[in-house]
């Protein structure tokens, strides 16, 4: 394995963790997304049992 190959390896190696953490962060975009929406259903809910309630 010459000086040019693993220069190559080096360069595709660090492709692959940019990729990954992409993955990451999209991952974890969608999860806070899930939650925000969770949390906003919830309070209007909240707000529409206590207007009926009240």
């Amino acid at each position: 394995m010459n000086q040019n190959d693993y220069e190559k390896e080096e360069i595709k190696r660090m492709f692959d963790v940019k990729r990954s953490q992409k993955k990451v962060i999209s991952s974890i975009r969608y999860q806070v997304q899930l939650l925000v929406l969770i949390v906003v259903l919830t309070i209007i809910i909240f707000c529409s049992v206590m207007i009926i309630w009240s």
